[in-house]
């Protein structure tokens, strides 16, 4: 395959696979200096690539220790930390931390037919009902997140 500069036109040699003849674009040192001179040079933007995944442990340096990776609960503004951040990812690991330590089952948009859960008549969030009784602060048929009427899901109206 065939690389020109996409902005001269200059022929920066060829690359896999070479039986293709079709053409592909790059560009060239002297365009890149003069179209984007505020652009890393690629020694530069690596060895800053580098410092930022060491940080959070994508690196291969065992005797470093590692930054953790963190999410804040904008329930309770607590700082969740993600030690297993390659496996779990940021929302999973709040929607955790918000269902153990809130009692949120889903969203207010999701319908959810769950035994033992209310709904909040004003925020309309889902609440898990055992979750919520073992809090300390949890006073029976009041949303703990805006003070509004718990209802059952299974109950009438």
């Amino acid at each position: 395959m065939k690389i020109v500069c996409a902005w001269c036109g200059k022929d920066l040699g060829e690359k896999e696979p070479l039986e293709d003849k079709r053409i592909t674009h790059g560009i060239c040192e002297e365009c890149e200096a003069k179209n984007f001179p505020d652009y890393l040079p690629d020694t530069e933007f690596q060895k800053a690539l580098e410092v930022e995944l060491e940080k959070h442990g994508f690196a291969d340096n065992p005797g470093k220790d590692k930054e953790p990776v963190t999410v804040k609960c904008p329930i309770c503004k607590d700082e969740v930390e993600i030690p297993q951040y390659n496996a779990v990812t940021r929302t999973d690991a709040l929607t955790d931390h918000i269902k153990k330590e809130h009692g949120f089952v889903s969203s207010p948009r999701k319908k959810s037919r769950v035994p033992d859960t209310a709904k909040c008549t004003k925020c309309r969030r889902v609440f898990d009902l055992p979750i919520l009784r073992e809090r300390k602060d949890y006073e029976p048929g009041i949303c703990p997140a805006c003070g509004g009427t718990l209802r059952s899901i299974y109950e009438r109206r």
